[in-house]
């Protein structure tokens, strides 16, 4: 049955029998599809509980259903290859996307069905800080040890950001860990006002107690950045020697933290 699987004896130890294990995976694969199944079709419900109320509130007229119907499903074919993801009864369904059900996936929706241009936009970065524990050859800071945004500014902008329905936010630098204090009062204020939350980080300075104060205040999502699966050359292209145990330890912190969880990676020639 699927999760139980017998063992053999073999001279490199124990290890699955063949022929179960290729039972096993069939029937894990036939699970995956059922639950991708089963997400794709809360998605679609829920994207027409937007289009209904919308019609009944007002907010869109009957002329206007069928433009929104025909965005909509443009939309839907840009994530039909997506893996979505279900942590805490929260789906979701593309690391630049919301989650569902939210509002500030009901933003989103409402965002990609309007007539009027420009677009309102689907998500914004805040670089919160220039302030960086790595010295990465790719970076676009020129300086990581000094400037960051005034907190005032931040906080404002957040708001002119709600304001316009900007229904995701990303917290990047520089390291935003290096600034925690107010990492975690920016994420609560963006959370207040209706937005997601996610940050990108290397690991570095993170840690669990960190993490867990960054979940309590609304941050749905972490994005590590992991360069190489050589310990040596990801520290090397990021110029700190702590930078691939940090970050592999940071994943499974998130993970555990029931976080959704992204490893990023910057790819270069050598």
């Amino acid at each position: 049955m699927p999760g139980k699987l017998e063992y053999k004896l073999n001279p490199r130890g124990l290890i699955p029998n063949s022929i179960q294990l290729r039972e096993f995976g069939r029937e894990s694969y036939t699970m995956n599809q059922l639950l991708q199944s089963c997400y794709r079709t809360r998605l679609k419900l829920n994207v027409l509980r937007i289009i209904l109320y919308d019609i009944f509130t007002g907010r869109i007229s009957l002329a206007d259903l069928l433009y929104s119907l025909k965005k909509q499903m443009h939309v839907a074919k840009l994530f039909r290859n997506n893996k979505l993801v279900s942590i805490n009864g929260k789906i979701f369904i593309d690391p630049f996307g919301p989650y569902f059900p939210s509002k500030s996936f009901d933003t989103l929706m409402r965002n990609n069905s309007i007539r009027t241009f420009p677009l309102n936009p689907n998500y914004a970065q805040i670089s919160i800080t220039d302030i960086c524990p790595c010295k990465c050859v790719h970076c676009h800071v020129v300086n990581t040890q000094t400037h960051r945004l005034d907190r005032k500014i931040v906080m404002q902008t957040l708001d002119e950001m709600a304001a316009m329905d900007f229904p995701l936010v990303f917290f990047v630098g520089g390291e935003p860990m290096s600034r925690f204090n107010d990492l975690v009062d920016f994420v609560d204020r963006a959370t207040q006002l209706g937005m997601d939350t996610r940050i990108f980080t290397s690991g570095v300075g993170a840690s669990a107690e960190k993490l867990a104060s960054l979940k309590k205040a609304g941050l749905s999502g972490v994005y590590v950045s992991i360069d190489h699966q050589d310990e040596a050359i990801h520290n090397e292209k990021r110029g700190n020697p702590l930078a691939y145990k940090s970050a592999c330890r940071t994943v499974k912190e998130a993970v555990s933290l029931g976080y959704y969880v992204s490893v990023v990676c910057c790819v270069t020639k050598t």
